[in-house]
């Protein structure tokens, strides 16, 4: 989710700490798919299928499904190694609650709404709708941070897993997760939905998977900069998703239904074989990639700070109903010619994530000055000590209680 803590490179003395602006750059380009994978699902669907413009969207938004993948890659990447901080979450969280909370209400007291959207439409009562948006982990609001949650709790006793075993045992573990997890469950799908309840990538059992992944190419693959690896890297992902694409169009021209079960939106299922080997070849080609021109790691690093911001404000259901939605382009894209359509994707692509960052910067800037990271850094401090003492209480409770049994 935020793997952006640098690392020193093989070989640079143990007291550097060298950051990885070229993981930063591939954060940045995740959440861009995310973005892209929205909107060009939003054009899918409101194209005709068997058109070339639905055609060209359908591959736009499966070489766009890589993108959730390459975020628990990521974490786990650096999880793997680092320590468990529960600050570095509630920060997470808090500024989830903000966005989550002031979007809401910005929608449901009707403080800006002439274009497009019926407020009044939301099913519950504005002021239960904003309240909710304080218990995020208890409402769908994003289904991605709560699934993240779990995982980044499990991450330390994850990462004391995978430092026992050795390189043959961490190798087939992965082995068998990728094999239930996504190959699997892809022959799974010719008889039943789901087989393995991987739940086509939602679920925290995939992230799992994707943390061993993560770790085995932390502790066993190399990261030194080559060009030729980059290169191969992006080659490999692009034929993946072309294959998935072409699969997708297929599946789509023939109405093909195996054994009376539909295979439908294969390309959206993160657990997809051809995503998933896709999303190691990306991986793989930023990792070997090296980036040292200074202006341009400066773009990296203001990009890298604010890009957790973009999925938070456009994922917003209700801002993005309201208005992401309603002020798109895509939405009338019928008699409108392929190029044409690319450009209208693009711009309002950039158009939504500069947008976020820009928004977002605005937002640092403010906490900067009332000095509200200190604050929610001390809370979450003063959280983890309770939580702590708690635990240990509790430990010690047990000790006591199985000691009485005997």
């Amino acid at each position: 989710m935020n793997p952006s803590d640098g690392y020193s490179r093989s070989g640079t003395a143990c007291a550097v700490r060298e950051r990885r602006y070229e993981l930063d750059l591939l954060r940045i380009v995740a959440i861009a798919l995310v973005v892209g994978l929205h909107l060009s699902s939003q054009a899918v669907e409101s194209s005709a299928p068997g058109t070339a413009v639905h055609a060209v969207c359908s591959t736009v938004s499966v070489f766009c499904s890589v993108c959730i993948n390459l975020f628990i890659l990521l974490s786990s990447y650096f999880l793997c190694k680092s320590r468990f901080s529960f600050v570095h979450w509630f920060r997470l969280w808090f500024e989830v609650m903000v966005y989550g909370f002031v979007l809401v209400t910005f929608i449901t007291l009707r403080l800006f709404s002439p274009f497009g959207g019926d407020p009044a439409a939301i099913p519950y009562h504005p002021f239960w709708e904003s309240f909710a948006a304080l218990f995020l982990l208890s409402s769908s609001q994003y289904w991605f941070f709560n699934v993240y949650t779990v995982f980044f709790f499990l991450s330390p006793f994850l990462a004391k897993l995978v430092r026992a075993l050795t390189r043959k045992q961490h190798f087939l573990l992965v082995l068998v997760f990728l094999w239930f997890g996504s190959f699997g469950t892809e022959l799974a799908q010719w008889f039943a939905k789901d087989a393995f309840r991987f739940g086509m990538g939602y679920r925290v059992l995939w992230f799992i998977a994707l943390f061993f992944c993560g770790s085995y190419l932390r502790f066993y693959g190399s990261d030194e900069p080559s060009r030729k690896k980059f290169f191969a890297g992006l080659g490999g992902y692009l034929l993946s998703m072309s294959c998935l694409s072409l699969w997708t169009l297929w599946f789509e021209a023939h109405s093909f239904h195996p054994f009376g079960y539909p295979v439908t939106d294969t390309h959206l299922h993160y657990n997809q074989p051809f995503t998933v080997i896709g999303s190691f070849f990306l991986f793989y080609a930023f990792v070997h990639l090296s980036i040292r021109n200074a202006a341009l790691q400066n773009v990296i690093r203001w990009g890298a700070r604010h890009s957790f911001a973009v999925y938070l404000i456009h994922s917003n259901f209700y801002f993005s109903m309201y208005y992401i939605a309603a002020f798109s382009p895509l939405q009338n894209i019928q008699d409108r010619s392929v190029p044409a359509v690319l450009a209208m994707l693009t711009a309002y692509w950039l158009v939504v994530i500069l947008g976020c960052m820009l928004v977002d910067t605005c937002r640092t800037a403010v906490f900067r000055l009332l000095r509200v990271d200190r604050l929610v850094d001390r809370c979450g401090e003063w959280i983890y000590r309770m939580l702590s003492a708690a635990a240990d209480s509790l430990f010690a409770l047990s000790q006591r209680t199985e000691t009485h049994e005997v």
